[in-house]
């Protein structure tokens, strides 16, 4: 798909320049659903855990739970075609530090070297990461890439590619090599 075009058999199929894919994924239910290989999840940009809404939404939810299933009638479009696909230009001029770029390459390295990572982020990790970092920059108004965003985003695109070696591995590893990074950085004062 990022050749823009995907084949099924022996035909080749164009994509629109505003295709994506999106996933959900049910950690409970796992019937009749099989795990990712780890070169399809290395494909996904990020991934967003949403969790449980908080009480009032709940609450508002139980207000009108009946009201929820015709808010499709008064939703209104925001963006059209043009404007995403602009925004998506936008996003390749925003500004990347050299500092901020080899803090990127810093963390995807370090999950080579460390023991409890048995599968490493790649390459293709650490180009989505610089992506993500400029599209979250353009996101919150700016033009340039700052130290929090590398802090902020490390987890959601990094996250999904590794493998760990066990469960404490998996909930400390990647926050450990983030916080080194950022050490790092803090001291350069790039920002």
């Amino acid at each position: 798909m990022a050749e823009n075009q995907i084949t099924m058999g022996e035909i080749t199929y164009k994509l629109s320049d505003l295709f994506f894919t999106i996933a959900t994924q049910n950690p409970v239910e796992m019937e009749g659903t099989y795990p990712l290989p780890a070169a399809q999840l290395d494909r996904f940009f990020i991934k967003i855990i949403f969790g449980y809404v908080d009480e009032e939404t709940e609450l508002n939810i139980y207000k009108d739970y009946l009201g929820i299933s015709h808010n499709l009638e008064n939703l209104k479009q925001v963006l059209g075609i043009k404007e995403i696909i602009h925004l998506q230009q936008q996003c390749e001029i925003v500004f990347v530090h050299d500092e901020i770029i080899k803090a990127v390459r810093n963390i995807i390295w370090a999950t080579r070297k460390n023991a409890d990572i048995v599968l490493a982020a790649s390459t293709r990790a650490g180009i989505i990461f610089l992506k993500c970092l400029k599209a979250f920059a353009l996101v919150n108004g700016r033009t340039f890439v700052t130290e929090d965003d590398v802090k902020d985003l490390a987890h959601p695109v990094l996250h999904h590619r590794l493998i760990y070696r066990n469960k404490e591995a998996k909930a400390n590893s990647l926050n450990q090599i983030t916080l080194a990074e950022m050490d790092r950085l803090s001291k350069l004062k790039i920002n």
